[in-house]
């Protein structure tokens, strides 16, 4: 029978190359390694590496056997964790990072479906910017992170991607608030309004919007611009799980913008972490609540 430690040897001399080197990575002598290697290579039957002037080479065989090996050794490694978490009195436990749009409704909705108190999982969620989630998921800081993103750097695994138009956030009172359904940008000419900056806020100035009169507000996120819209008796532009939430709080009407740019977001984490089962649960239920969003943008 195949063991995690001939794996984990299996795995360590393909990544390293040679047999010394495998052995500093899993403080293992030079002969251990090649003793555990050749047990492994009598069950398996066939040869897993051959010698060259600089290392070891992996056969046609072993590059094989390793889609089967990363399977296995995930469900091994997760299984462990399990079993070490169960020791010390713990089911689980998660990580989340999210921006603010996702942490206000999103993020609760996922964490909430998965009944983490009834099976003793202790959780983690910070709120953070959407530059500081990539720079901390490239880093391998964290296993999950839900952010708005422009481009997907490299060095990154992506669960999955949305894109959403952006929506105003009209009092139930306002003339634009009769109709329904996706708004012209050409209407809201004239009007004080509070976009987001950067891409959007550029697509607004492009289109004289708002009129060469009339002052222009920004904000850095989608709640922001509600609450300074608040004040300022104005009409915020924000992206779709800020609208979703504020629909389902406040006396507003919610109608699309799609000449605007869309707004992109991504469950991702760091390439080749290890995700442990309640991971991939959550991020499942993260995908699925995003859906739901993207659902009920397209029923407006």
């Amino acid at each position: 029978m195949i063991t995690l430690q001939q794996i984990e040897v299996f795995r360590a001399v393909l990544s390293e190359g040679s047999v010394t080197a495998a052995g500093r990575r899993l403080n293992l002598s030079q002969p251990s390694v090649s003793r555990i290697l050749s047990d492994l290579e009598a069950i398996v039957g066939f040869a897993l590496f051959r010698r060259r002037s600089r290392g070891m080479a992996p056969t046609a065989e072993a590059l094989f056997f390793q889609r089967e090996v990363e399977t296995i050794y995930t469900a091994l490694k997760s299984l462990e964790d399990a079993a070490r978490e169960i020791a010390h009195g713990r089911r689980g436990q998660l990580s989340l990072v999210v921006n603010h749009a996702i942490a206000l409704d999103l993020a609760p909705r996922a964490l909430g479906r998965m009944n983490l108190a009834r099976r003793n999982v202790s959780v983690t969620c910070q709120c953070k910017s959407s530059d500081w989630i990539i720079d901390f998921a490239r880093s391998g800081t964290i296993r999950t992170g839900v952010a708005n993103i422009e481009r997907m750097p490299k060095g990154m695994h992506t669960r999955m991607t949305s894109a959403t138009p952006h929506l105003c956030l009209l009092p139930a009172g306002d003339p634009l608030a009769v109709a329904r359904g996706p708004l012209d940008l050409a209407a809201l000419r004239g009007r004080r309004l509070v976009g987001l900056t950067g891409s959007v806020a550029d697509a607004l100035t492009l289109r004289g919007i708002p009129g060469a009169n009339e002052p222009g507000f920004t904000s850095e996120i989608s709640l922001g611009a509600v609450t300074m819209a608040a004040m300022l008796g104005a009409v915020p532009v924000v992206d779709a799980f800020t609208a979703q939430f504020c629909a389902a709080h406040l006396p507003a009407v919610v109608r699309p913008l799609p000449e605007l740019p869309p707004y992109l977001l991504a469950i991702f984490g760091p390439a080749g972490a290890q995700l442990s089962g309640l991971d991939r649960e959550l991020q499942g239920l993260l995908e699925d609540e995003i859906r739901r969003t993207e659902a009920w943008v397209e029923g407006l």
